[in-house]
């Protein structure tokens, strides 16, 4: 509940370099002869539902916040951002990709971008012109870039949409929201995103936890081998 949506993207860099730092050091200790960078440091994922999404997306499009950021004391460059999974993305307070009065957006720094869309969301929750087909949409269409390489870099890097029909917005947290998530999961599965049936919710968390599993930790195989 919070709309400094950009000030949380511009840390995700800052929480992995910390982390890193924090792995080499501790691999430093157990081998005091290693040499040179461990393998860990070569890019991160980045997985949010929502909110969170949408977040993830302001990350990968390399916008600044207003706001002081956090400081690294690392010299490095930043990580690269490898895949980013958003979890039908909530493009408000404030809308970014998909306002009116937007301003171009940035080519996507990362190296896919995957959008799931909830497709039985409500539009009285979730207004379809700031959902995630309507971020999607903006995404795909913007040639705002006048550097062809940077053109096609981006529209490589976002992947088709990946629709759930019948999925209601809650359908990626635990239980979907149900009853069994407590008082707040009730309120806003029942009350602020109703909709959706459980075979249907069942199937897509079923299905981002497969990419999960799947594509992520194929990368993480891969990199820790180059």
């Amino acid at each position: 509940l919070t709309t400094a949506h950009q000030w949380y993207a511009d840390q995700l860099p800052l929480i992995y370099r910390a982390y890193v730092e924090q792995r080499e050091q501790q691999q430093k200790e157990k081998d005091a002869n290693r040499t040179g960078s461990p393998s860990i440091d070569n890019g991160y994922n980045v997985v949010g539902h929502s909110v969170g999404a949408k977040i993830c997306l302001l990350a990968a499009t390399g916008g600044q916040s207003q706001e002081e950021p956090l400081q690294s004391s690392s010299s490095k460059p930043e990580p690269p951002v490898r895949t980013i999974l958003a979890m039908d993305p909530v493009d408000l307070n404030p809308s970014v990709f998909t306002s009116s009065q937007r301003q171009e957006i940035s080519t996507l720094h990362a190296s896919r971008v995957i959008l799931t869309w909830a497709t039985a969301t409500s539009a009285w929750s979730l207004p379809p012109r700031h959902n995630a087909k309507a971020i999607y949409e903006a995404l795909s269409n913007d040639n705002s870039s006048n550097n062809k390489h940077d053109i096609q870099r981006h529209q490589d890097c976002l992947q088709p949409l990946i629709r759930h029909e019948g999925a209601s917005h809650m359908a990626y947290t635990d239980h979907w929201g149900s009853n069994s998530s407590g008082m707040m999961g009730r309120w806003v599965s029942q009350c602020l995103m109703p909709g959706g049936n459980e075979e249907a919710n069942r199937a897509a968390l079923h299905n981002v936890h497969e990419l999960i599993r799947q594509d992520f930790a194929h990368q993480h195989e891969k990199g820790n081998r180059g």
